[in-house]
């Protein structure tokens, strides 16, 4: 078992797999999917244990070339949808859990309620995407340099949302 562990196709196996769960086979726009493998082959190639790995994915910042794992979020945020995509995907992959139905309503078979989907993608409503331009000579126009995730400050303490009775 150490052997196979220790192969380097096995890093590159899972590297592989877990940048298709977290991005997709085709990096959206504005995410690097460069980056996202080279946090992942780092944390396989280090054997580090998934709970940390999975905390700097959900909690990322800074540069998506320098911090691979910001661009887990950045590929979730799709404007103007307030985090509720990462907060449906991060449960789904990281907690085992089928919650995007409790965006609009408390459902039958479900353990959480459309409350706690909305308590949990609080914490997603607190990140900002900015994306850097330079100008391209070649191509005679702006370009993306980069692309940085990062935590806004003035974040509203109340999210609202609305129950299936209109309230």
């Amino acid at each position: 078992i150490d052997k196979l562990l220790d192969d380097p196709g096995y890093v590159r196996h899972w590297t592989t797999v877990w940048a298709n769960l977290t991005i997709g086979q085709t990096a959206p726009r504005d995410v690097s999917r460069k980056g996202m493998e080279k946090f992942l082959r780092e944390a396989f190639t280090r054997n580090r244990p998934w709970n940390e790995v999975v905390v700097d994915i959900v909690s990322a910042e800074g540069n998506y070339e320098e911090n691979g794992a910001v661009n887990y979020i950045l590929a979730q945020m799709v404007m103007p949808d307030d985090g509720v995509q990462a907060t449906a995907k991060t449960t789904r992959l990281f907690m085992g859990m089928q919650v995007q139905c409790t965006q609009c309503h408390n459902h039958p078979f479900n353990d959480w309620q459309q409350r706690q989907f909305w308590e949990f993608n609080n914490f997603f409503r607190q990140l900002t995407k900015r994306t850097v331009q330079k100008y391209d000579a070649k191509a005679g126009r702006m370009v993306t340099d980069y692309v940085e995730l990062n935590r806004r400050d003035n974040v509203d303490d109340h999210v609202t949302y609305e129950r299936r009775n209109g309230l």
